[in-house]
């Protein structure tokens, strides 16, 4: 067994950042329009008219943007600085428990197929025989070995 006694704070805080940023990201995907069905709802019913918004039935089209790109970006922040918070954490959480047992196994490495010289081309005697033939009239010797030495392998 070996033991995780410590987690680099830096580069757990970057792993953190970078899923959180992605995770956003598909999150603001989904929210944004949901945000716009929304809005868009309310203001048909006269809702949004009571709250003085001023946004119409719809969000704008540079504001869906903006949040579609900050939203994730926002998430990266928040996530680097959990992830580092988090990671401080387990650091000290370690010193106390002794870290967390983990059991590894050595991979065996995967065997190669051999690349094949040729395709799976079955050359049966008679083409062999008619294609020699045909190149004895025209003179063309070359070609007809070739085929019977691929023939033979």
């Amino acid at each position: 067994m070996i033991k995780l006694k410590e987690v680099g704070i830096l580069s757990y805080g970057y792993i953190v950042a970078l899923v959180a940023a992605f995770l956003c990201f598909i999150q603001a995907l989904f929210i944004v329009p949901m945000v716009n069905t929304i809005i868009g709802i309310l203001s048909e019913a006269g809702e949004l008219d009571t709250i003085g918004m001023g946004i119409g039935s719809s969000l704008p089209t540079w504001l869906t943007i903006v949040l579609i790109i900050s939203l994730p970006i926002f998430g990266a922040i928040y996530g680097f600085i959990f992830g580092c918070i988090g990671a401080i954490v387990y650091n000290l959480a370690a010193k106390i428990t002794g870290g967390i047992e983990l059991s590894f196994e050595k991979a065996q490495p995967r065997k190669r197929k051999p690349a094949r010289r040729h395709s799976n081309v079955i050359i049966e005697e008679e083409p062999v025989a008619s294609v020699e033939a045909q190149n004895q009239d025209s003179g063309n010797t070359e070609y007809a070995e070739d085929v019977v030495e691929i023939a033979e392998e």
